[in-house]
C-alpha cells in the first residue's frame, strides 16, 4: 500500500447488481467446471 498511490475515478450511474461485469470472473470458473470431465459429484467431499 502507497499513500502517495495515484488512481482515476470516473462519476457514473452504478451498473445493475446483475450485470455481467459484477460477476464475470465466477461465471467463468463457472463455465469451466461445467467443461471440465469432473463433475462436483466426483470431487471427495473433506467435509464429511
Amino acid at each position: 500500500h502507497d499513500a502517495d498511490m495515484k488512481y482515476d475515478l470516473i462519476l457514473s450511474s452504478p451498473k445493475k447488481f446483475d450485470d455481467e461485469l459484477h460477476h464475470s470472473s465466477h461465471f467463468m470458473n463457472f463455465s469451466n467446471e461445467e467443461n471440465s470431465d469432473t463433475f462436483s459429484t466426483d470431487r471427495e467431499d473433506r467435509f464429511s
